[in-house]
């Protein structure tokens, strides 16, 4: 996280993630995440060489 505050949830797990926090992610494990304000949240998120990135989108 670089800007503003996420919760994330990642194998039942909830997590408060802000400014200079970090959060790494076995391989298969679930996780989501949202942001808690209508304010600019800036995330970085990195997936390692030959992994397969699978997006869902809930509507």
């Amino acid at each position: 996280m670089t800007r503003g505050r996420i919760s994330l949830i990642a194998d039942d797990t909830a997590h408060e993630l802000s400014a200079g926090d970090t959060y790494y992610c076995r391989a298969g494990e679930k996780h989501r995440w949202w942001a808690h304000s209508p304010h600019t949240t800036t995330l970085v998120l990195a997936v390692a060489d030959g992994r397969t990135v699978k997006r869902t989108s809930r509507l």
